[in-house]
């Protein structure tokens, strides 16, 4: 999806609305901007938008995705030592419950569409 991004008047606006990052947090709005090729094109799957550096994120690692340059680390975890210090042990579900939360807004939306 990131990459229909560049020509999806209807991502550009979510854009305009939300950071990456604040986009990806948003359940309701990640399942919008997931499923929107899927309104658009017809297609019969959609990746969820998310990003596989959010794993990290709750190492403390000072995760953004600055504009013009992509993802950026401010706190790159460079020993194993301050892993087990710093960083707290989490499952998935506890690390980027927002993750989860958009595949059911997701599984909603797409539940609800097929009722109509």
């Amino acid at each position: 999806m990131r990459q229909a991004g560049r020509y999806m008047p209807e991502y550009r606006a979510m854009r305009e609305r939300y950071g990456f990052l604040e986009l990806v947090h948003e359940p309701d709005a990640a399942a919008e901007v997931t499923l929107q090729p899927v309104a658009r094109l017809g297609v019969d799957a959609a990746i969820l938008f998310a990003d596989i550096l959010l794993i990290v994120e709750p190492l403390g690692v000072g995760l953004e995705f600055a504009q013009g340059e992509g993802p950026v680390i401010h706190r790159p975890v460079r020993s194993g030592g301050r892993r087990r210090r710093d960083c707290p042990r989490s499952t998935s579900t506890t690390a980027v419950p927002f993750v989860f939360e958009a595949v059911r807004a997701r599984d909603a939306r797409r539940s609800a569409a097929r009722c109509r």
